[in-house]
């Protein structure tokens, strides 16, 4: 007992200091991942890079000479040799995941919570192409050198010490030499620390402002770096690095970024492609909740409190800034770890504060604000649900499958009074939007009534119905037909 008695005691001792939990967050991401990049394989990215002859001249055209010129120097032309290469990749994402909980405890989060946050950032799926691919083994580096440099630059000027300041810039321009949407990880850390610490408004508007200043220099040296590297070896740039140059390409750029890079953020450990009712359904509803927990965790007014989320918003999306002001969309997560990372960091900590808010005191006063808005979110999420799951909705496999058929049959006509009607925009004649999307809500019901002798399979749900289309969530692909859990 005695013996046992020492060994908790110096379990304790251990677990005192900072460095053991970072340590601890560090081994437990080698843990999962070392056994899978050690063995003999090779992702698709990384066969082109095998042969002998590879001149590594498209990463020199994208502005990538340091990237380009490690790869030259250290890729192996055998698969065989490849996991060296991982395992360089698992040890990069060690070190930015301890660096993370280093972080994560020094601007006051519990010991406990700091090392789940940021193992679990360190399950996230840019990470798995981070660690699986040999091709991209330098890029935890270059996010923690970025991330490092960003935080190093804020504190140089804000402290007037000019000479880390200036080192900062040499690391920055060095991640951005690499792989620029590694070294914007920078605003992700940055995102994390205003909503960890609950930065105020002025100082996280200055952090920001110093961060940006540092992104547009180093941006600068870095181009110019870059041409000057492509004009001595004779190489052109690819177009795809031009810069977005006006109103209507910037306009497109924005729908692009809101419709897809955020929602794929806001999914984060879903890796498919969502349709768009199920985006809206699933993205829309974590971001609605991290813009209520953002909201509760800021201090001071209204307006206050609204501008400093919009400003989270702002400096989550500027850790996409190298995709924001170039020509080219491209969707993969190793181009988004930032935005990724910090959208989760958003939800853990806007979830803490709803939890807290909710278990405060002042719970009957957030339960009368904060319940219509639960409650009408839930409210909705159920009407979208009865609208094709109900008994009897048309199912087929996709050889067999009509649209028309899915519409009119496979979309119910919910039976609501007329208020209600009013009040959901006609929603229930839900068929009839399957039909033709274009139809405004304001028309449905008058197309429903006019074409009433074509909808005679339309199926109408009246309310009483409606529990038992909640049972409905299997799909058996021998019957073709929604069938309840109890089957």
């Amino acid at each position: 007992m005695q013996r046992a008695g020492r060994i908790v005691l110096s379990v304790r001792k251990l677990f005192r200091s900072r460095w053991s939990w970072v340590g601890l967050s560090s081994v437990v991401v080698t843990a999962v991942y070392f056994p899978l990049v050690a063995r003999e394989s090779a992702w698709s990215d990384d066969y082109p890079f095998l042969e002998p002859l590879h001149s590594f001249e498209k990463i020199f055209q994208d502005g990538r000479p340091i990237w380009a010129m490690t790869l030259q120097a250290v890729f192996p032309e055998r698969v065989e040799s490849l996991s060296l290469l991982r395992c360089i990749g698992v040890l990069g994402t060690a070190f930015l995941i301890g660096y993370l909980t280093h972080l994560l405890i020094k601007w006051g989060t519990s010991n406990a919570l700091s090392v789940l946050v940021a193992v679990s950032v360190g399950l996230l799926p840019p990470f798995h192409g981070y660690v699986g691919w040999a091709s991209t083994f330098l890029l935890p580096w270059v996010s923690l050198a970025g991330g490092i440099a960003g935080f190093a630059w804020i504190d140089g000027v804000a402290e007037r010490r000019w000479k880390s300041s200036f080192v900062a810039m040499l690391g920055m321009v060095v991640a951005l030499l690499c792989y620029p949407p590694a070294a914007m990880f920078c605003w992700g850390l940055l995102g994390l620390r205003m909503v960890a610490q609950r930065v105020p408004m002025r100082r996280s508007l200055y952090e920001a402002g110093s961060l940006a200043t540092l992104s547009v220099l180093a941006g600068l040296i870095t181009v110019l770096t870059a041409g000057v590297v492509n004009l001595a070896k004779g190489i052109e740039a690819h177009a795809r690095v031009g810069i977005v140059s006006s109103p209507g390409e910037a306009a497109e750029k924005l729908v692009w970024f809101v419709t897809h890079p955020v929602v794929v953020a806001a999914r984060p450990f879903q890796i498919s492609s969502p349709g768009n009712l199920e985006a809206l359904l699933t993205g829309g509803s974590v971001l609605i909740v991290i813009a209520i927990g953002l909201y509760l965790r800021a201090e001071g007014s209204p307006i206050v409190r609204i501008g400093w989320v919009a400003l989270c918003g702002l400096v989550a999306a500027l850790s996409m800034i190298s995709h924001l002001v170039s020509h080219d969309n491209q969707l993969e997560y190793r181009y988004m770890l930032g935005l990724t990372f910090v959208v989760w960091g958003y939800l853990i900590f806007s979830l803490k504060s709803i939890a807290l808010a909710m278990a405060s005191t002042h719970r009957y006063h957030l339960t009368r604000r904060y319940l219509p808005l639960v409650g009408s979110t839930v409210l909705m999420i159920a009407v979208f649900f009865i609208q094709h799951n109900f008994p009897g909705s048309y199912a087929s496999d996709e050889k067999e499958w009509s649209y028309f058929k899915g519409a009119i049959e496979g979309s119910s006509f919910l039976q609501l009074p007329a208020i209600l009607n009013w009040f959901t925009a006609d929603i229930a004649y839900h068929h009839i939007h399957h039909l033709s999307e274009r139809i405004p809500n304001y028309r449905l019901r008058d197309c429903h009534y006019a074409n009433l002798h074509l909808l005679d399979d339309v199926q109408p749900l009246y309310l009483h119905q409606i529990p038992s289309c909640f049972s409905l969530i299997l799909w058996d692909n021998q019957s073709l037909e929604l069938v309840s859990v109890g089957l």
